[in-house]
């Protein structure tokens, strides 16, 4: 019960959160697709257990070792994991 209770105030904090970014333009349209696919992935990966941060949260080399750390616990491939990055960095601060 107490586990529904705090998921369910997780996803109330989420929703009343900053929307993360969303990418809607880049140089090539192969950039836009792998940024919202990282972004995807992100979503679908990382809040099945947690509350997702902000790509601005961390810096680069922090996310890199979040993302190393969480990569067998989120059952992502090394792709994957390349996609999340590059979408978390590449977001605007």
């Amino acid at each position: 019960m107490k586990k529904y209770l705090y998921l369910s105030f997780f996803l109330i904090l989420i929703s009343c959160g900053s929307p993360l970014y969303v990418p809607a333009t880049a140089s090539a349209e192969s950039s836009i697709a792998q940024l919202k696919q990282g972004r995807e992935l992100y979503v679908s990966h990382c809040a099945s257990c947690h509350a997702l941060h902000l790509p601005k949260q961390f810096n680069a080399k922090e996310w890199a070792v979040n993302l190393d750390l969480m990569q067998a616990r989120a059952f992502i491939s090394d792709e994957q994991k390349k996609l999340i990055y590059n979408y978390l960095i590449n977001a605007p601060q």
